[in-house]
């Protein structure tokens, strides 16, 4: 039994004590969130944090602090879902809202509320937005907080993370070497962080070409994650994803498939949050790509893709319906290619680069059926200048 499993427990026994409607509660039901959060039952999560506003509005209506604190603890939660507008609305309409009214002198406060904006807006391609955000918070840091302390390094994590979403490696570098000194100072060197800051250095490694190094880091988070969190926690997954992608740059494409089979496994236990339907869907094309040459699995590997995607409307169905039509063409099993093909055609816009060559391909499985008339036509319309 972790440490969280054990709070969890504790908190339990807690509950079992009070009358429903005691104050504590609040806390206990919000504390209990956090732990939820932390192992990746972010339903379970947002159901205990709701419980603890509601019960709040009930008998404490004038404490805004606190209220303010259960919205941002709200707001994370639906950032870890993937539900970004829901997110926002919590954290800059709520918690930030309160906080400026009610506490516009206690800064440190602000630090939290900034770094959730923050990371929201990284998420939906706001970068500049979230780098304002993180260097808010880190301005108010170094006047509050010690060199070596741990929140500050969560703050240079998360810029390093935006640089890096930016494809700005060596200043991604630069954050996520601060961060990584500052934790080895001020954590025990098997603490969740590290395994972050490891994570993330891999993927520097890998963007520099040095998958080698790269795939030391992501196994030095892997041994971490393994000790304090679930074996189903979607971090496992991610971990296991980059994993997979390193040996595939070095070539062990055994390896790649085995640890791309672990990160679906934990994804598809999982897959009430749209976020974690994205990521299993990039892991069954992973397989799939990894299964060149066997053509029954990987076609089954990007029609799970397929399947999922349809149940959210993913921008990525014309992709994978590509996918599955080249797989069919490969075995001149052409009415299946063309099917698929033409189902890419329905689901891409007018301005994706795969609709050139996708009109391209479709005048190659005309030609290769002898209706010459069709192939002319596509090859026209797969160059339109």
């Amino acid at each position: 039994m972790n440490d969280l499993d054990k709070a969890e427990e504790f908190y339990t026994l807690l509950l079992n004590e009070l009358p429903s409607s005691h104050p504590d509660v609040i806390t206990i039901k919000n504390d209990l969130g956090g732990i939820y959060r932390e192992n990746g039952e972010y339903l379970q999560a947002l159901q205990n944090h709701k419980e603890a506003l509601k019960l709040h509005r009930l008998i404490m209506p004038h404490d805004f602090v606190q209220r303010a604190a259960i919205y941002n603890d709200i707001g994370y939660v639906y950032e870890e879902l993937g539900n970004y507008s829901q997110s926002l609305k919590y954290h800059k309409k709520k918690t930030l809202r309160i906080r400026r009214k009610h506490q516009p002198y206690y800064k440190v406060h602000f630090v939290t509320t900034f770094g959730h904006l923050a990371s929201v807006y990284n998420q939906i391609g706001r970068k500049i937005l979230a780098l304002k955000y993180h260097m808010k918070a880190l301005n108010i840091m170094k006047k509050y907080y010690t060199e070596i302390s741990p929140e500050l390094a969560d703050t240079y994590n998360n810029i390093g993370e935006v640089y890096l979403s930016m494809q700005n490696i060596e200043t991604a570098r630069v954050y996520f070497e601060k961060s990584l000194e500052i934790r080895l100072k001020s954590l025990p060197s098997d603490h969740r962080s590290l395994a972050t800051s490891y994570s993330n250095l891999g993927q520097v490694y890998d963007y520099s070409n040095d998958h080698q190094k790269g795939l030391e880091y992501h196994q030095k988070s892997l041994n971490i994650l393994l000790k304090c969190l679930p074996p189903n926690h979607i971090d496992l997954a991610a971990v296991y994803n980059n994993i997979g992608a390193s040996f595939s740059d070095l070539g062990d494409f055994t390896s790649a498939l085995i640890n791309q089979k672990k990160a679906l496994r934990i994804k598809c236990n999982l897959l009430s949050s749209p976020r974690v339907q994205v990521e299993a869907v990039i892991s069954c094309c992973n397989i799939g790509v990894l299964k060149d040459g066997d053509n029954e699995k990987a076609l089954t590997y990007f029609k799970e893709a397929l399947n999922l995607q349809l149940k959210f409307e993913s921008i990525y169905l014309a992709s994978t319906c590509i996918s599955i039509g080249s797989i069919y063409h490969k075995k001149d099993d052409y009415e299946n290619a063309l099917l698929y093909y033409q189902k890419a055609l329905k689901y891409a816009t007018n301005n994706e680069p795969e609709l050139g060559p996708l009109c391209y391909q479709i005048g190659l499985i005309y030609d290769d059926k002898k209706d010459f008339d069709m192939a002319l036509e596509n090859y026209q319309n797969s160059n339109p200048f």
